[in-house]
């Protein structure tokens, strides 16, 4: 028999204006030094997690879900990637091979409004999917962080709702908190069958990535939306085989023609949220105790 491992859930605390807003890095590594009896070095695995994972911000709320993330980050052996992301500017430079910084004019205003944008965002889809009899739960993801603590001061004042389960400025990290929370929810059955994730895309410039990128079926089912500005769409991602009806405001970004006028030979796309099946397997809820079976490798 494999040996089990007992995690306690955290008790529901009361939380101050401070805590609206939590990290899924600092609590991970938080539970990870608790349990030395699970890691003979539990300071040397918090330090690869650190490095590894860039931080999820998610509802102090919602705090209750990280009681295992730690356990399945670790079993499904994710070094998390970052994807090159190109914006504004950056995409005409690239394109066209010039270099112009007019950003820099706007720069210092812009977190600020882009906060309140992406407050009212997840305000507006939320609410719009409210009476749906299927569940909907929303992600965000953007590449810049300057923005956080204006969205965070809009939390405080006013929490988002419930349905809103984090955001991120790593998209590998967050397909990872989603399929961990996949996981949970097959087990609990808390959120109904099969609830419909949602990753918004805002963004205050245009964003658009090459790498050629795949979302894990277990990921599913699952939407995408961005913003749509002079009819175009703002974010463009080079995906492959993607049902369109999945995309709401997301272009599909394709490599420019080489100099014979043909396009590249098609790159294998990296599938995020992909992770070993045994990852998904340590999860279960009994008795009010999230558990992980640590399984022992069969002899031959």
């Amino acid at each position: 028999m494999g040996q089990d491992i007992s995690i306690p859930k955290p008790t529901s605390q009361s939380q101050g204006p401070e805590e609206t807003i939590i990290s899924t890095l600092g609590s991970v590594s938080k539970s990870i030094s608790q349990i030395p009896s699970l890691f003979n070095n539990a300071d040397k695995i918090t330090n690869v997690v650190e490095k590894a994972m860039p931080a999820v911000k998610i509802l102090a709320s919602h705090g209750k879900y990280l009681a295992g993330f730690h356990i399945y980050f670790v079993a499904a052996g994710v070094t998390a990637q970052f994807i090159q992301v190109y914006q504004g500017q950056q995409v005409v430079a690239e394109l066209r091979g010039i270099r112009r910084e007019l950003e820099a004019q706007t720069r210092l205003d812009a977190p600020e409004k882009f906060a309140a944008q992406v407050y009212g965002y997840i305000d507006m889809m939320t609410k719009s999917t409210s009476k749906s009899t299927k569940k909907h739960l929303y992600f965000v993801y953007h590449p810049d962080t300057d923005w956080h603590p204006y969205f965070c001061k809009s939390v405080e004042r006013k929490p988002t709702p419930n349905t809103f389960f984090g955001m991120a400025e790593n998209l590998d990290t967050l397909c990872i908190w989603m399929r961990y929370l996949r996981a949970v929810f097959t087990k609990s059955g808390e959120w109904g069958k099969d609830p419909v994730f949602h990753i918004l895309m805002p963004t205050y410039r245009e964003l658009h990535i090459e790498e050629p990128l795949a979302f894990a079926e277990a990921l599913h089912p699952l939407c995408l939306h961005g913003f749509v500005h002079n009819s175009k769409c703002s974010v463009n991602i080079n995906l492959h085989g993607i049902d369109p009806e999945m995309l709401d405001g997301i272009g599909i970004w394709k490599r420019p023609p080489n100099l014979f006028g043909l396009f590249q030979s098609k790159e294998a796309p990296r599938i995020l949220g992909e992770v070993p099946t045994s990852a998904d397997d340590v999860l279960f809820m009994e008795n009010g105790l999230r558990r992980v079976r640590k399984k022992k490798k069969r002899r031959h």
